[in-house]
């Protein structure tokens, strides 16, 4: 017969554009040479839980960004040579743990002590 001679136009040596047989934004494909393609499904299975971190690693991030305000206030280099990359992931990690009050906290709280020693240091110059 002609049509078993015919060439299937969505064959890769053919067509290289076109998308594997079974695959497709309307449905199968569906060659007109060949029996049509058993429809690949996809199953979405949902998320595992994403893993607890340490007990320790809250603390230990406050201390770190608590290091890293102290340099900013201080016009010097972050610690340890971090990046503002790793900050805000540190800021991240704490934040998608729960502990966002307790690192607001901590945050004014070290912001605000670097003012009153600012302002300490602009009157005793200034009474000087």
């Amino acid at each position: 017969s002609s049509a078993a001679a015919v060439a299937c136009p969505y064959t890769p040596a053919l067509y290289w554009g076109c998308r594997p047989r079974g695959m497709s934004v309307e449905g199968p494909v569906v060659c007109p040479s060949e029996e049509p393609q058993r429809v690949r499904t996809l199953t979405i299975r949902p998320f595992d839980p994403p893993p607890k971190p340490p007990a320790s690693f809250e603390d230990e991030a406050l201390s770190f960004l608590s290091s890293c305000i102290t340099s900013v206030f201080a016009k010097e280099p972050l610690p340890g040579g971090a990046s503002r990359e790793r900050v805000y992931r540190v800021v991240e990690g704490v934040c998608l743990g729960g502990g966002e009050v307790r690192l607001a906290g901590r945050f004014c709280d070290d912001c605000g002590r670097f003012a009153r020693e600012l302002l300490a240091g602009i009157a005793a110059e200034h009474n000087a």
